[in-house]
């Protein structure tokens, strides 16, 4: 649990900007953000994916999400550095998702007075608001494609707990890559693939592991708009 918790600050603050000085491969002056450091973006996207254990030693199996967002981002200083060309962004999103699905227990992910021999589930029927922020990395600013990275972290809030041990409140990490092209105007869209956790354990690093949270992989398909 202990490197649980080095990970997560070592991801905030990666995702806030705030580690490293410099980068020598900063974005070239003939990019559009480079022409227009006022430059500001806003859009929206939606998401569609399902479970993917990649964390959690106790992960959900079985269930699907879904997702819509809008966002605002701004330009920042390439404080992280990366061996290609590229431009900086941080992104603020709010988000609202609906996770659905029956999902497999565990017993010990079971409360033990409610525990009859097994086999254990339960049935996901779960909408959630989450606040995220993320450093989006696009590489070979200039060109109509673009590859993309991104990685963030955010708080969320469920209508109901999934578990009786976990919580309404939640923390949550995010990261993927994808592709950026123009559109006509300052319309540009994006595709990306997404990797998502959300901590759900009762006392976020207290927690039997076996209830720290859901993981998945969605696809993401979004517009953006300059101005």
């Amino acid at each position: 649990m202990r490197h649980y918790r080095k990970c997560v600050c070592g991801l905030v603050c990666i995702a806030l900007g705030v580690t490293g000085s410099g980068n020598a491969f900063s974005a070239d002056s003939t990019s559009p953000a480079a022409a227009n450091p006022a430059q500001r973006w806003v859009g929206g996207y939606a998401a569609r994916g399902e479970h993917h254990h990649l964390w959690s030693a106790g992960e959900y199996f079985g269930y699907q999400n879904a997702a819509a967002a809008g966002f605002v981002e701004w330009p920042t200083a390439s404080s992280i550095p990366l061996p290609l060309r590229n431009e900086q962004t941080v992104r603020a999103e709010l988000r609202y998702e609906y996770i659905w699905g029956t999902i497999p227990l565990h017993e010990n992910q079971v409360p033990a007075e409610e525990r009859r021999g097994g086999p254990y589930s339960t049935t996901l029927d779960n909408h959630l608001i989450a606040g995220l922020l993320g450093r989006r990395f696009v590489l070979l600013p200039g060109h109509p494609f673009r590859p993309t990275l991104h990685l963030g972290a955010g708080f969320s809030l469920l209508d109901h707990k999934i578990l009786k041990e976990g919580s309404l409140y939640n923390f949550n990490l995010f990261g993927g890559c994808g592709s950026e092209f123009d559109l006509a105007g300052e319309w540009s869209a994006f595709l990306d693939v997404r990797w998502e956790h959300f901590s759900n354990g009762g006392s976020m690093y207290l927690t039997d592991a076996a209830v720290i949270g859901l993981e998945s992989v969605s696809a993401v398909v979004g517009l953006r708009h300059a101005f």
